[in-house]
């Protein structure tokens, strides 16, 4: 199978298929040849279709990289969230998991709430279908998962106070700049809907009041429809961590700089306690198949 970040997958009874959005290629991996004849080897149109249509919406949800710099708007999570809910429920006997329909329900279910409901056939259509597994599409998920369609997965521990009292001071006071630069932006080092794909991590080192030396980083925003999701971005180099917060459209922090660090030359890359970064991860690739795709 391909690279993850540019693959689709389902997995079903005994079986994953795959579609490698980058160069078109599929398959299937069996790891259970009895369980996955049952569907497998008769699977028409009928089954094929809404397999690789919750596989692709599960690869939005995860990997479409919003960004103004591409110009390429984000997607609404609950058309995402819907359009899977009912693909999966049309692949009754194809996968082991009696929960999959339910649980994106409930997924649906907090983004209304935070979003409002949605509008049109396909509002009628997954309303429908929550009525028929008993979910109500107007409350919460009370056991939502951190990253519900996302391969990468969060852990760890959360920011200590000081980190969010430093990130708050990230309009910090003006200096006379000794060192700046400039590094891209890593998308697989951080969720989808966080920083630009396409942006950089632009750091200066300041002199404040011909004494203090101060380290500021920013990043672009990636567009989201609705609330920009509460990340614990920040931004590291070395030893240095800077703090980041959200405010419009871009990340931003302020801390004080070794004195070291003027000889340093640092490589500032963007993290996220707990997540696993992706490697190599390319973001025009990502945007051309984005545009391939569509959403």
């Amino acid at each position: 199978m391909s690279r993850a970040w540019r693959t689709a997958v389902l997995e079903g009874a005994g079986a994953l298929l795959w579609w490698d959005l980058g160069t078109g290629r599929q398959g299937a991996d069996v790891w259970d040849e009895a369980r996955a004849a049952g569907w497998l080897g008769v699977a028409g149109d009928e089954l094929l279709v809404p397999a690789r249509q919750a596989a692709l919406d599960a690869w939005r949800a995860a990997w479409w990289p919003a960004s103004r710099i591409a110009d390429l708007p984000p997607l609404d999570p609950r058309v995402l969230a819907a359009r899977r809910a009912l693909a999966l429920a049309a692949l009754d006997g194809v996968t082991d998991d009696d929960e999959a329909v339910p649980r994106v329900l409930r997924e649906l279910a907090g983004l209304t709430t935070r979003l409002g409901a949605l509008d049109g056939r396909l509002g009628e259509q997954v309303r429908e279908l929550a009525a028929d597994h008993g979910v109500d599409l107007e409350t919460p998920d009370p056991f939502p998962a951190e990253e519900p369609a996302a391969p990468r997965t969060q852990t760890g521990a959360a920011p200590r106070q000081e980190e969010y009292a430093l990130a708050a001071g990230a309009s910090g006071p003006a200096g006379t700049a000794l060192l700046e630069g400039a590094d891209p932006v890593d998308p697989g080092a951080v969720p989808q809907g966080v920083a630009d794909p396409l942006g950089d991590v632009t750091w200066r080192v300041d002199l404040v009041r011909g004494v203090d030396l101060t380290l500021a980083v920013t990043v672009p925003a990636a567009p989201v429809v609705g609330e920009p999701p509460h990340v614990p971005l920040r931004a590291v180099a070395g030893d240095v961590v800077v703090p980041l917060r959200r405010a419009g459209d871009a990340w931003s922090g302020t801390v004080p700089a070794p004195p070291e660090l003027l000889a340093a030359r640092p490589r500032y890359r963007l993290e996220v306690p707990g997540l696993t970064p992706v490697p190599d991860v390319d973001p025009h690739r990502l945007v051309e198949i984005a545009r391939e795709v569509g959403p």
